[in-house]
C-alpha cells in the first residue's frame, strides 16, 4: 500500500480488526519503504489496539529519509482481549514526489 501517492495530503489511515486470544503473544511483521526521489522524510505509525478498551498494546513509528529503501519490521504485542485492531497512520510531513509504503503484513 502506498500512502499519499500523487502528492496527496498525508492523512491516510488503514485499519483491520483481527481475532486474538487474551494473554497470547503476537508479532506483526511487515515491510516499510519509501518511494520517490523527493526531499524530506516520510513516516507512519503502526499500532496494535485492544478493540474493546481502545488501549494501545504496542506502537512503532517508522521514518524514512533515503530514497527507495525497504526494511523489514516487527511489532510485538500481547493481546488483552478477543479482538485487536491493527491501525496504520500516515504521519508524513513531506509529500511532493515521495511516499511511504507498507507491504507484506502478517500477524503470527
Amino acid at each position: 500500500f502506498i500512502f499519499n501517492d500523487g502528492n496527496r495530503a498525508p492523512n491516510g489511515v488503514l485499519s483491520q480488526t483481527i481475532n486474538t486470544t487474551a494473554g497470547a503473544s503476537y508479532q506483526l511483521m511487515f515491510d516499510a519503504g519509501r518511494n520517490g526521489l523527493g526531499a524530506g522524510t516520510v513516516s507512519m505509525r503502526i499500532e496494535a489496539i485492544d478493540a474493546t478498551t481502545s488501549n494501545v498494546l504496542a506502537s512503532i513509528t517508522i521514518s524514512k529519509t533515503n530514497a527507495n529503501t525497504v526494511t523489514s519490521e516487527v511489532l510485538p504485542f500481547v493481546a488483552t482481549g478477543t479482538e485487536t485492531i491493527i491501525r496504520i497512520t500516515d504521519m508524513s510531513a513531506a509529500t511532493i514526489n515521495i511516499d511511504i509504503t507498507i507491504d507484506n503484513l502478517v500477524v503470527i
